[in-house]
């Protein structure tokens, strides 16, 4: 959840991987794709999603730098769940592979 002085709250659900290997950097990977896609001029709700992608790519790897993932990889992870979000209508945050 997205808390801002004066604003509404905005909550993001969670992007389950399919195989947690490594947590390390999770945070780091959340943190700066949110602040690009900021400076990109996403919404807050639009950069928490690419956040959101980017982390649960970070987790399914080993090591804080071979996990961060590239920016073409997070943009189709991300477009394939909301896909899913979108088609299945289920209330999970699993990415069904």
């Amino acid at each position: 959840t997205l808390f801002r002085a004066g604003l509404a709250p905005i909550q993001q659900k969670a992007i389950a991987a399919p195989k947690v290997v490594d947590t390390t950097a999770a945070g780091d990977s959340f943190t700066s794709a949110y602040v690009v896609g900021i400076l990109e001029g996403k919404t807050p709700e639009e950069a928490l999603s690419f956040a959101a992608a980017a982390a649960s790519l970070c987790v399914q790897g080993k090591g804080a730098m071979p996990s961060l993932p590239r920016r073409a990889k997070a943009d189709k992870w991300l477009a394939r769940w909301q896909a899913e979000e979108v088609t299945s209508g289920r209330s999970d945050n699993k990415l069904h592979q």
